[in-house]
């Protein structure tokens, strides 16, 4: 099955929508035909929030079945690398997601959001990486994304359903987690703004990486939710390796700080680092337009 035909008046539900994604794609989404329902625990905001625990099945049941979206943008997740958090977060609540649409809808449309870390350790030669690659996780997080890519092969499978993965590089921009580089390094930049510290310190920054801007990748999330081939993965990336040393020079340039305010610890850490992944992204290229 190949994409979804345009509905008029159609509701979409956006899991994880007061996310650093989440509130970029519910931007793009918004529109007079479209009725977009996020869960969420606020309704300061001119949309509709649905309090809904997605660890728990009864719950996740019961906001399907009121809502009866017609597409499913699943973003919510965690990436802290602690077992316990990551496995309900990325792969109970998916799962959950995916029995509500099975036992009461059948024919919601899903994409869920998967991550470069899938490919974990992988040879410098390995890259551009495609979706065939296998996957060797170096992460709990890596891991559990992977439990997701498996869950979501079994419900198309065994039961039909409609379903589209997005697997997703570096992304970049502001407000993003701290547990990121991106999201450190401007927390950090705020905090030494503001003298509540001497100097920015930061990790390895010698290894290349795959960014993409968050406007560009919810952009690609609309247009595979579009177009994409039911039960297929498609890479999510700008295509080109960037070194990360190159990121952080243009962002500090951007908010006018000196490189000499910056310590960098460029020791490799064997267990996780990659010194080069960046994605094939022909795939994503050969979908249709928005």
């Amino acid at each position: 099955m190949k994409g979804q035909i345009t509905l008029k008046n159609k509701t979409i539900l956006i899991t994880g929508s007061e996310g650093f994604t989440g509130k970029v794609l519910l931007t793009l989404l918004k529109n007079k035909d479209t009725k977009v329902v996020c869960t969420g625990l606020s309704d300061k905001v001119d949309k509709l929030y649905y309090q809904c625990n997605l660890a728990h099945e009864k719950s996740v049941m019961t906001m399907v079945e009121e809502i009866k979206p017609d597409e499913i943008y699943h973003l919510a997740g965690s990436f802290s690398n602690d077992f316990n958090i990551d496995l309900e977060s990325n792969l109970i609540a998916t799962k959950n997601i995916l029995e509500s649409v099975y036992k009461i809808t059948k024919k919601t449309r899903v994409l869920l959001v998967g991550s470069s870390a899938e490919y974990g350790r992988i040879k410098e030669s390995d890259s551009p990486i495609s979706e065939l690659h296998s996957l060797n996780p170096a992460s709990v997080y890596g891991l559990t994304k992977i439990f997701q890519t498996y869950l979501m092969r079994l419900y198309v499978e065994l039961h039909g359903l409609d379903i589209v993965m997005a697997r997703v590089f570096n992304l970049n921009g502001k407000g993003m987690s701290e547990k990121l580089f991106i999201g450190s390094l401007y927390k950090q930049i705020k905090d030494f703004k503001d003298n509540k510290i001497k100097e920015i310190l930061l990790g390895n920054i010698n290894n290349e990486r795959d960014y993409v801007s968050v406007n560009k990748a919810v952009i690609a999330y609309k247009k595979i939710m579009k177009t994409g081939v039911t039960g297929e993965i498609y890479n999510v990336g700008s295509g080109k390796p960037e070194k990360i040393e190159s990121i952080l020079n243009q962002i500090l340039k951007d908010e006018g700080i000196h490189e000499n305010f910056v310590k960098t610890n460029c020791k490799n850490n064997t267990k996780y680092d990659v010194k080069t992944i960046f994605a094939n992204i022909k795939k994503f290229n050969k979908l249709g337009e928005l």
